[in-house]
């Protein structure tokens, strides 16, 4: 399990999940348990003294027998968790040792910055990065959308500098980068994606004189104090 969960009791035996039991398709919502299921249970009142707040935002607890396993959480996102952490184990192994666990994150933010300002990388890349930071637990993306490159001569002129702007905008045509941009639709899916997989997305947007690029791309000139550098709005996944 990556990481590894901070609690963790053995017993006897192991559990072979229920053939189907962890897809949407085999989910059953509501009605008692089969041998072989795992069961996902969401409970708000439910603590944990060593995990304390941690474990009220994002904790959880196993419990794994030979007929089923239960995961145990007082918060939606942490369900996720705890259902991830069996998947990495089954993935790996095939079955799950039976026992009784607790884990919770050490940290509030658990985050990743990608610098597509200054090399684009491709929305099914972005989204992948988002699937996979889900996977590990990783909770905040912030994409640098913006930015130039570097002078080899640092008294020299920006003007031959790449530069580069990775949204599309209807208002200004010209302030795309034209080696890559993201589309109104394409960042809709990230942001959809990322509230799926438990991920908070942050886009970064620096504003002038930090970067050439608005100026350059549509001929106007932009002061320091018409654009301020901002993390922009957020949107929290449950």
């Amino acid at each position: 399990m990556r990481p590894a969960v901070r609690r963790w009791k053995p017993g006897a035996g192991v559990l072979r999940p229920r053939p189907g039991s962890l897809t949407p398709e085999g989910a059953r919502l509501g009605l008692p348990a089969l041998p072989g299921d795992i069961t996902l249970l969401l409970d708000p009142e439910l603590v944990d003294a060593e995990g304390g707040e941690r474990f009220a935002q994002e904790g959880f607890l196993l419990s794994v027998g030979e007929d089923g396993a239960t995961v145990s959480a007082p918060t939606p996102r942490g369900l996720r968790h705890g259902a991830r952490t069996l998947l990495q184990h089954l993935d790996r192994h095939g079955e799950l040792p039976a026992g009784e666990g607790a884990d919770w994150p050490g940290y509030e933010v658990r985050g990743f910055m990608l610098d597509v300002g200054r090399r684009f990388f491709t929305p099914g890349f972005v989204r992948d990065l988002i699937v996979r930071m889900g996977e590990l637990k990783l909770n905040e993306l912030q994409l640098h959308l913006n930015d130039n490159g570097f002078r080899k001569d640092r008294t020299g002129p920006w003007d031959g500098v790449q530069a580069g702007f990775r949204l599309v905008s209807e208002r200004f045509p010209g302030l795309a980068s034209a080696d890559g941009a993201y589309t109104r639709a394409e960042w809709d899916s990230f942001e959809d994606l990322a509230a799926e997989h438990g991920v908070t997305l942050i886009p970064e947007i620096d504003g002038a004189p930090r970067t050439p690029w608005p100026s350059r791309a549509t001929g106007r000139s932009w002061g320091r104090a018409t654009i301020s550098t901002c993390p922009g709005p957020r949107r929290r996944p449950s």
